[in-house]
Order: C-alpha cells, then sequence, then structure tokens
C-alpha cells in the first residue's frame, strides 16, 4: 500500500468533516504539503526553495477560505461547529481559521489518525491485550437507569491512565510513528554544558535514528 492509499484509507472520518479536502485536488495537495513540511519550516524562503509543499499548503488554505466564506462549518462535524465557534469568540480572521485548519488537519491526517488506527488494530488482534483492556475500561464505565432507559458512560480522559492502553500506544508510536517533532527555542538554552541552542531556532526530533 503506498503512502497516497495508505492516508486515504486513514482518513475517510477526517475527511468526511472537512468538506475541502474531499476535493481531489486538494487531497493531492495535502500530500505534496506532507512531503515537505519540516522543509518549510527549516528552509529560507520557503516560497522558492520548498515551491511545490509550500504552494499545495497555500492551495489547502485557500479550500478552507472558501469553506468558510460559504458558511460550511453550519452543517459540519459538531467537532468542527465547536472549533469554528471558538476561533469566532477569539476574533480569529477566515484566513486564520484557514490556516490553523490546514496545520491540524496535516496532524491529524499524518499522525493521529494513524496512530489511532493502529492502536485499535492491534488491541483487537490480540486475544489476550484485548481481555486486559476490555477489563480494565470495563471498570470505568458508569450506569445510570431512569425510566427504564439504561446508559452507560465513561470518562474518555481516564483511558489514558490505563497501563496496559499506555503500553500499546508507546509501542504503536515507536513502530509506526515516522514524524519529527519540531520545537521552537524560546530562550538560549545549553544542553549538557556544551550545546548551544539559540533562541529563535528551530530542534528537530526525528521519531526514528
Amino acid at each position: 500500500m503506498d503512502y497516497r492509499n495508505r492516508h486515504g484509507f486513514h482518513n475517510w472520518e477526517y475527511l468526511r468533516t472537512q468538506k475541502p479536502l474531499k476535493d481531489p485536488a486538494l487531497s493531492k495537495a495535502f500530500v505534496d504539503f506532507e512531503d515537505n513540511a519540516v522543509g518549510i519550516i527549516s528552509f529560507p524562503l520557503p516560497r522558492f526553495t520548498c515551491a511545490k509543499a509550500y504552494k499545495a499548503r497555500e492551495n489547502i488554505v485557500a479550500g478552507f477560505e472558501k469553506f468558510y466564506a460559504e458558511d460550511g462549518p453550519a452543517t459540519a462535524f459538531h467537532m468542527v461547529q465547536a472549533s469554528s465557534e471558538v476561533s469566532d469568540a477569539h476574533g480569529l480572521s477566515i484566513n486564520d481559521k484557514s490556516r490553523l485548519d490546514t496545520c491540524n488537519g496535516h496532524a491529524i491526517l499524518a499522525n493521529t489518525t494513524p496512530t489511532a488506527f493502529w492502536t485499535i488494530y492491534h488491541v483487537l488482534s490480540d486475544e489476550k491485550v484485548l481481555e486486559e483492556v476490555r477489563a480494565a475500561v470495563l471498570s470505568l464505565v458508569t450506569v445510570e437507569q431512569n425510566n427504564g432507559k439504561i446508559t452507560r458512560k465513561i470518562n474518555i480522559a481516564q483511558i489514558r491512565d490505563i497501563p496496559i492502553m499506555r503500553s500499546v500506544l508507546h509501542e504503536v508510536l515507536r513502530h509506526y510513528n515516522y514524524g519529527t517533532g519540531t520545537r521552537t527555542v524560546l530562550e538560549d538554552t545549553i544542553l549538557d554544558n556544551q550545546y548551544l541552542l539559540k533562541k529563535d531556532s528551530f530542534v528537530f526530533m526525528p521519531n526514528r535514528s
């Protein structure tokens, strides 16, 4: 399965909620953007030094601008609606929201969604792990009964504290995550008394060496 088809397999849920990326041209633009997203951050004058990825990113931004101009969030997934409302409350322009969605989309499609897929896959593929996870999760479920109707609730935030789930997640990240973490240095910092990281420079941390 090649890169594009693999992403297509993982992305169906997010694409359903983010209408701009249903456009085949913008779906292709996402692949071009992802291919050199690190270059856009690190190379000088990315408009020229990373022209293909830069143009792809701007095309995606334009797609989201059209989406917002046509009141797209009104018929979108509730997460998209809530995000748009928060952005509006803080005075973000359509361009700001579009650029934010472009970056968030990149993070979700390139990292979060594949990680979630492989985590679920490996839990369901191992009978012993599935049994442990199920027992741990069921202990977090609360049951309420009202007028004969039974409601089961779970605090999703508590799932991250389940040891077996943390173990599976960390193994998935170790085996499948090929990304590069990028951080901006906020102030001059010396590491191990010998490495100087200058303020406003970038630090790239590959998930695999």
